[in-house]
């Protein structure tokens, strides 16, 4: 029976910090404000499952290598199977994705659709998937990578209508620099 560090060596649960971070900079930038709490809690609901079942995912699509490489991982060694991490990872996900949704339906601000955090919640999981999924070591991995960063940011202002006037994809220009770096 894998004990409770084992999953949390599995999630690298410190690390999901980062991705707050990247939620609280786009909601604050937005907002300059905590409010509506109910909606800053369901996307960090959001970006924590997301997170999570990337570094989950990752160790699922690597498990080969890290027989070879890492074979003292959650996974490898035997302390979590193989099909336990990928209903954890896969679970994860539906939960940062659902969490989203809720987000955008039951908070989002007047003039804003209310599918546009679950839309946002949905690319950047599919963007998980992708990076995990194969690309992360190809010419492509940091540009997957800056596009899961990028929409997490985006998730943290989803809520809210853009600021300014030119927009792509509802984001205004401000929005897309700011999320992008």
């Amino acid at each position: 029976m894998a004990s409770t560090l084992s999953y949390l060596r599995l999630l690298r649960a410190p690390n999901v910090f980062t991705a707050v971070a990247d939620i609280a900079m786009g909601f604050l930038f937005v907002t300059h404000s905590l409010v509506p709490v109910g909606g800053l809690a369901l996307l960090l609901v959001a970006t924590c499952g997301l997170y999570l079942a990337g570094m989950v995912l990752n160790d699922v699509f690597d498990v080969e290598v890290d027989r070879q490489e890492r074979p003292q991982r959650p996974i490898p060694s035997g302390e979590i199977s193989l099909g336990r991490a990928k209903t954890i990872g896969f679970g994860l996900l539906v939960v940062g994705v659902v969490a989203g949704v809720f987000a955008g339906l039951f908070f989002s601000a007047p003039g804003v659709g209310r599918l546009r955090s679950g839309t946002v919640a949905i690319i950047l999981a599919l963007s998980v998937l992708i990076y995990d999924g194969g690309v992360k070591k190809t010419f492509f991995g940091a540009i997957a990578m800056g596009l899961c960063r990028t929409c997490n940011v985006l998730l943290g202002m989803s809520l809210f209508p853009a600021v300014g006037r030119s927009e792509l994809l509802t984001f205004s220009v401000s929005q897309w620099a700011v999320a992008g770096g």
